[in-house]
């Protein structure tokens, strides 16, 4: 109760307050950090992966149908790229349900891309974990939290 209080005191009304933490939330949720698509010859319908700064949307495309699956970055518990000559394959882990945890798969992926997605998504949810406030330069946070994300000796 006394936080309620101390949140009315400042910022004036509840309703105020909800209103510019919603407004925050829908603009971080618009401001992507990458978007990723795996290669068309070797993948008849594309899949793609959406990074922003609260979510990770993963869109599987079939034959008229598309799925797509949104994870929250917090939930997010296990990045791991497989790399062969030319292409690579992203295992992301939503950890959502702690005892059977989903994994989801991108197959197809440049392979720079796919070790990009890596970095910044380590990135992110490094920040996320320490409470790092994101600016409003997309593209500089989004190298920042790159070379966050980066591990020794890559």
């Amino acid at each position: 109760m006394q936080t309620f209080d101390r949140v009315t005191m400042n910022r004036g009304s509840p309703l105020t307050y909800v209103q510019e933490s919603l407004g925050d939330l829908i603009k971080k949720s618009q401001s992507v950090l990458l978007k990723i698509s795996s290669t068309f010859p070797f993948d008849l319908f594309p899949d793609s992966l959406v990074v922003d700064e609260n979510k990770v949307s993963i869109i599987h495309r079939d034959f008229m149908t598309e799925h797509v699956h949104s994870i929250l970055i917090e939930d997010i518990t296990d990045i791991t790229v497989n790399t062969s000559i030319f292409f690579a394959t992203l295992h992301l882990t939503d950890s959502n349900n702690p005892r059977f945890p989903t994994i989801y798969t991108l197959d197809y992926l440049k392979k720079s891309e796919a070790l990009c997605a890596r970095r910044i998504l380590q990135g992110v949810l490094e920040a996320k974990r320490e409470g790092v406030q994101t600016p409003d330069n997309c593209k500089k946070f989004a190298l920042d939290i790159e070379k966050l994300g980066r591990t020794i000796g890559e």
